[in-house]
């Protein structure tokens, strides 16, 4: 039997207008995907946001605020003991009292509140 080596073996022939259709198709389905992925994507970087500007926020706020007070209590009692070695009587507990009262609210604001958001917190 003799081998022919002149026939080339062609796959079906496609025509100019199917050719048009099935790259639109591709391009269709290509958008689609990345439509979704970026659908998906924000949705995500949206939750974060939220995370970040809510319970992370009043967290970090609460703790630079308790800072701030743990600070005015220790130079209101710097004041007092600088005062009494010079002996002068020095009344601070206005300033102590103040302190206190900013620690206590900021702090309590410090814990993030599981509850509002969508990540886990617990190990």
């Amino acid at each position: 039997m003799a081998v022919n080596t002149n026939e080339v073996k062609t796959g079906p022939r496609f025509n100019v207008a199917l050719k048009i259709s099935l790259g639109f198709v591709l391009m269709v389905a290509t958008l689609i995907m990345a439509s979704v992925a970026g659908y998906i994507s924000t949705s995500r970087l949206s939750s974060s946001l939220n995370y970040i500007t809510g319970p992370a926020w009043d967290t970090a706020d609460g703790a630079m605020e308790g800072a701030i007070g743990v600070q005015v209590q220790i130079i209101a009692m710097q004041e007092l003991i600088s005062a009494a070695r010079g002996g002068v009587t020095l009344d601070v507990t206005a300033d102590l009292k103040d302190g206190e009262a900013m620690e206590k609210e900021a702090l309590g604001r410090m814990f993030a509140k599981p509850n509002n958001c969508h990540f886990n917190l617990t190990p």
